[in-house]
């Protein structure tokens, strides 16, 4: 995919990286930004920050906010954390540059290719400075003719590209005047291993820069008229997208293959051609084999593909819709989460729960139950609600499930699968466990749970060993938890205890090595004393 740089009256920017489209939204310069990975839904980021921003660039991973003073900040994939990036020098931005375009430099490591305009060397004066008779010496302070001539003309303005790496700048290339002018706008794009530039206003000028030699491509007369928004490569072809150019409001695509230049297309939606208000352009990348198009209306940014024949293919797309139902479904993940602190809370100082409980201890005739067992009888009573999880997670595309978990972001769906798993399996262990002693899968191996001294778990000691299991499924879903050590207690802990079973002072034992439980205390459900 090719980023592209877009017009100033856009609200918007929208650049392609090689797997994701970034939607950068400025207003009053306060900008936000949204992100698109492959097929998935749109995801707002919690980004919010202050910038005139004059460009953007996506990189591999993530994207470089440009602002019109050269500093930039760069945005990661996984949020993990920001970048500020060096600010040119004034040898290469001086006061007065302007920021065109920007663009992946391409090749290995970090590179952004910016286009440039900026004030150049000084035109010589239409008039020569007057000098001083001949026959009277000239005080020493006086400068030369020549010099006072060039200092008194015009700056010509010129255009140029640079390079910049992350922490270093570096002047690429400047472009002959003859060939481009003075620009009030510019545009970048690659294509076939070249690099296009495309200025604009107040004439338009396609120019190729290719190993330090600039060409310039003369540009049909059906094509020089509106406003240029953006150049990109789509389909082995140069894409060139103007406003205002087949009738007012509309966009049209102009494509060039093999030296050859196409009929305009406009946009359109149906067979409807599609228009868009001055100051509210759209914003626009090529994703894919189509373009994409972002863009404001009626207080809400749309997103709509189209192809080089101008057809949109189905219809606009609100992006933050599907950032809102991100942002509901994390809010139920916040609620669901503070609910389980707050049950082992509520179920650890229970009330007439004495707070000092003596030692736990298992009578001689029961043995814990080897850590093999309990595993297969996990994996037994687990694997039922795990494939029901990963069926409404992963649908039809388990690869983007695997990019969720791995990535991100986590789409509602999956979201909500991971909750109805954590929430499920320990109910279906609380109901079991509490009726008979044990699951399903610890009933195929013969284990059993018990509480202090050997008697039989109360409902209380049942609730709590199982709802204690969230935060340990927790760190087996998301493996960027670093937090293991809940897993680590049964191989050090006496009678192989998980963490959940120290907080409600459980264990489980083998049948096969062990005496049965005594039955249940008088109360059924209520605390036992110990011993």
């Amino acid at each position: 995919m090719s980023p592209v740089a877009l017009a100033a009256e856009s609200p918007a920017h929208l650049v392609a990286s090689k797997d994701a489209l970034w939607l950068v939204t400025h207003r009053q310069d306060v900008y936000g930004i949204a992100v698109r990975a492959a097929e998935q839904s749109w995801r707002k980021l919690p980004v919010e920050a202050h910038g005139r921003i004059a460009a953007v660039a996506a990189v591999a991973d993530g994207v470089v906010v440009f602002f019109s003073n050269g500093g930039s900040v760069r945005y990661f994939r996984d949020l993990a954390d920001r970048q500020r990036g060096v600010k040119p020098p004034r040898s290469l931005w001086p006061r007065g540059t302007k920021l065109l375009s920007a663009r992946p430099a391409g090749g290995k490591g970090f590179g952004v290719l910016l286009l440039v305009r900026r004030p150049g060397r000084r035109r010589p004066a239409s008039r020569p400075v007057a000098s001083r008779p001949a026959t009277r010496a000239a005080p020493a302070t006086q400068t030369a003719p020549a010099v006072a001539a060039l200092l008194s003309g015009p700056r010509l303005a010129e255009v140029a590209l640079l390079r910049y790496t992350g922490q270093q700048w570096q002047e690429v290339s400047i472009a002959p005047p003859r060939l481009a002018g003075t620009p009030g706008r510019g545009y970048l794009a690659a294509h076939e291993g070249k690099v296009y530039v495309l200025l604009d206003q107040p004439a338009r000028r396609l120019l190729i820069y290719e190993d330090g030699r600039w060409e310039a491509v003369a540009v049909p007369a059906g094509a020089a008229g509106g406003r240029a928004l953006a150049l990109t490569a789509l389909q082995d072809k140069l894409v060139m997208c103007v406003y205002n150019l087949a009738g007012p409001g509309q966009v049209s695509l102009v494509a060039r293959a093999a030296g050859q230049w196409a009929q305009p297309q406009v946009l359109r939606a149906g067979e409807k051609p599609q228009s868009w208000l001055e100051g509210r352009l759209p914003a626009i990348a090529a994703g894919g084999e189509r373009l994409g198009l972002a863009w404001l209306a009626d207080g809400k940014w749309l997103f709509a593909e189209y192809d080089l024949h101008g057809g949109r293919a189905g219809e606009g797309v609100d992006i933050f819709a599907g950032a809102g139902a991100l942002a509901a479904a994390e809010k139920v993940k916040d609620v669901f989460l503070w609910g389980v602190l707050l049950l082992l809370v509520l179920l650890m100082f229970w009330p007439r729960q004495a707070i000092r409980t003596p030692r736990f201890l298992l009578p001689e005739t029961m043995q814990a139950a080897r850590l093999g067992r309990r595993g297969i009888a996990f994996a037994i009573d687990l694997v039922p609600f795990a494939a029901m999880a990963y069926y409404l997670a992963a649908g039809r595309d388990p690869e983007a499930l695997s990019r969720a978990v791995l990535e991100g972001p986590v789409q509602p769906h999956q979201l909500y699968a991971m909750l109805s798993l954590l929430t499920a399996y320990p109910l279906y262990c609380i109901v079991l466990e509490h009726l008979y002693g044990a699951t399903f899968g610890k009933m195929v191996m013969h284990l059993r749970v018990i509480g202090n001294t050997g008697q039989r778990a109360t409902l209380r000691e049942v609730a709590l060993r199982n709802i204690s299991k969230v935060p340990e499924l927790m760190t087996l879903m998301i493996p960027k938890i670093l937090i293991l050590f809940p897993l680590l207690f049964p191989l050090v802990t006496r009678y192989r205890q998980r963490m959940g079973d120290m907080i409600a002072r459980t264990a489980v034992i083998d049948l096969d090595r062990s005496r049965p439980a005594p039955p249940a205390p008088a109360g059924g459900t209520g605390e036992s004393e110990g011993p």
